[in-house]
């Protein structure tokens, strides 16, 4: 259920969304980016996460937009926050708490030997400090690079995450 209505058929752009159906739009500096993963919040908001890149560092960017497609400027001043750690960070899919707070999946790590890597963030676009004292938690799963692609939120309001685990010479889905 949308708070919105949508004025298209089946299969047609909605014109009403940035104005000709289609939004073009960088997660932060336009360099490399990349949308990974979005959700739809109760109230119509839409909430992007990927990546974007400064040569071989990449930052996890979440991205949060109103129903019309423009920038939600509630969302920490400007619609948009990223979190540059020095390592490649690299986040794939987000999903939306019951209490609005939002929750990204990816990976970090130097690309040899990454780890699945869950951020919390509250409504603002803030770090949730109630996660983990600091919002953001990392978690080895295998030796080489372990990859979150898909996040869930349980009807308990555990955080569920999946993805891969490589050991070098196999992938194993985690």
């Amino acid at each position: 259920h949308f708070p919105q209505s949508v004025s298209s058929a089946p299969g047609d752009l909605d014109l009403t969304f940035s104005q000709d159906g289609k939004l073009y739009d960088f997660l932060r500096l336009g360099g490399g980016d990349v949308i990974k993963g979005t959700a739809i919040q109760s109230d119509g908001k839409i909430v992007a996460t990927g990546s974007f890149s400064f040569g071989n560092v990449g930052s996890c960017a979440v991205t949060r937009y109103n129903a019309d497609g423009t920038l939600d400027s509630t969302f920490d001043g400007d619609g948009k926050v990223h979190f540059p750690t020095g390592l490649r960070f690299v986040c794939n899919a987000v999903a939306i708490q019951p209490d609005g707070k939002i929750v990204t999946a990816g990976r970090i790590g130097n690309l040899s030997n990454d780890d699945f890597a869950v951020l919390r963030l509250n409504p603002d676009g803030s770090r949730d400090a109630s996660f983990d004292s600091d919002g953001f938690v990392v978690v080895s799963i295998g030796p080489f690079v372990d990859e979150a692609t898909a996040v869930a939120i349980q009807p308990d309001g555990k955080i569920v995450v999946g993805g891969s685990s490589s050991s070098g010479s196999d992938d194993r889905p985690t």
